[in-house]
């Protein structure tokens, strides 16, 4: 696969979706359309820095509804959460999966936590 394919993924909160590959600068940045060619649009972008002995991820999602952003923030806190034990137990942090119909257990209760945060902060 590579820029111009289109895949189909399944997020661990159930969203599932079809992404196409605009830029893989491997492994520092990539950049992806979300349901391409559809009213819902839109990019997420992500970047890969070193900094010493770590390294920084920024994800960056464009072409949200103002009304989306707060649902959008918490979730993508709880992903990123996840692959930050992912990354610290060296392998899977719902090693018993997740689908479409069940997403990964504890992801839309720590959602449902997060979200009245975001709901709340102001945003523009």
């Amino acid at each position: 696969m590579g820029v111009g394919s289109t895949i189909q993924v399944v997020f661990t909160s159930t969203w599932t979706g079809h992404l196409r590959i605009e830029a893989c600068d491997a492994p520092r940045h990539l950049l992806l359309t979300t349901e391409p060619g559809t009213d819902d649009e839109g990019q997420i972008e992500a970047w890969l820095t070193e900094e010493g002995a770590k390294t920084r991820l920024v994800v960056e999602e464009r072409g949200l509804p103002m009304t989306h952003l707060p649902f959008h923030a918490s979730g993508w806190r709880v992903h990123l959460e996840d692959l930050g034990r992912s990354l610290g137990v060296a392998g899977p942090v719902h090693p018993e999966g997740w689908s479409s119909e069940a997403g990964a257990p504890g992801w839309q209760r720590r959602w449902e936590e997060l979200t009245p945060t975001y709901q709340q902060a102001e945003i523009g």
